[in-house]
């Protein structure tokens, strides 16, 4: 997430704040929506249930209010 220059501990705030969260396009990924510096992301969650484990595999800010 550096790229998109937020930190690990920005992220876990964001997702524990989440206003929304809907499947996505891809199947077995999931969108989540929150907040950060006063703008709206979005965060693409992938779940491996097998490894019970949930990757996070890309965050980015949107253009919506």
């Amino acid at each position: 997430m550096e790229e998109r220059g937020i930190s690990e501990l920005e992220l876990r705030m964001m997702l524990e704040e989440a206003t929304q969260f809907s499947p996505a396009r891809q199947t077995g990924r999931f969108l989540v929506s929150a907040w950060h510096a006063s703008r709206r992301w979005v965060v693409v969650l992938e779940p491996d249930r097998e490894e019970r484990v949930t990757y996070v595999v890309t965050a980015f800010p949107t253009s919506e209010p």
